[in-house]
């Protein structure tokens, strides 16, 4: 067994099971995701547990969509398991259950885990929107592919506030973006200029980045090498 900040990882109902510990933050999450990344091995299983989770902020829904691609990049599957009501709304409400198995207790998940792998095999992320204020600061989580064809809704339905002056965006998970995706990224960063806020974005490779500026969406971001740079960086109106 494996125990890193109160997670623990071990082999149990034939998976490579992953209790996470009460707190996921931007603090911790990305040690977190290269202790369970260096334990994925050859499992066809991978459970992340939540019983001992308190709360999932968006520090916690970026670890699971970055540990569910590498999950997937091993031929594996990903489940929840022992995830209480308030995250399975949450989950809900992102679209999250679309792509993820969820289960509100780990007998509910062996009971079904039988015949889960060939439908979660089945799903594809296509696109994924996800957008949370941590430490008075917007995170926002761009995943999958922002390409005709997929539904930008909770993109298109995003509203700034006008109390939050800087906006995180996680580009790491994005794969791919064309004129459409382009269009709304543009859209939704007008948004937020036109509340007052700033866009910075950290993460996204420099192909994708170059494709984003061609495509004349990244007229309000500013890009950062990671994503502490990224938060710890003046305010425009500061400097």
């Amino acid at each position: 067994m494996t125990t890193t900040e109160a997670m623990s990882i071990e082999h149990k109902m034939g998976s490579l099971w992953i209790t996470l510990p009460d707190a996921i933050s931007m603090y911790n999450s990305r040690e977190l995701e290269k202790t369970i990344v260096g334990n994925l091995g050859n499992e066809v299983n991978v459970v992340l547990d939540f019983s001992r989770t308190r709360n999932l902020f968006s520090s916690g829904l970026g670890l699971i969509i970055r540990i569910r691609k590498a999950v997937g990049e091993k031929n594996s599957h990903l489940c929840l398991v022992n995830v209480n009501e308030k995250m399975r709304d949450m989950l809900t409400a992102l679209n999250l259950h679309k792509v993820l198995s969820i289960y509100p207790t780990d007998v509910e998940y062996e009971i079904s885990r039988a015949e889960v792998w060939e439908i979660q095999a089945a799903k594809s992320f296509g696109f994924i929107f996800v957008a949370q204020i941590e430490n008075m600061v917007y995170r926002i989580n761009l995943s999958g592919e922002m390409v005709k064809g997929v539904k930008f809704d909770l993109l298109e339905a995003f509203i700034p506030s006008p109390e939050i002056a800087v906006y995180i965006f996680d580009l790491s998970n994005l794969e791919l973006i064309d004129e459409l995706g382009a269009t709304e990224l543009l859209l939704l960063t007008s948004k937020i200029v036109q509340a007052k806020g700033e866009c910075r974005a950290y993460g996204v490779e420099e192909w994708l980045k170059e494709t984003i500026e061609a495509l004349g969406a990244a007229k309000y971001i500013t890009f950062f090498k990671n994503e502490k740079t990224a938060i710890e960086n003046p305010l425009k109106t500061e400097m």
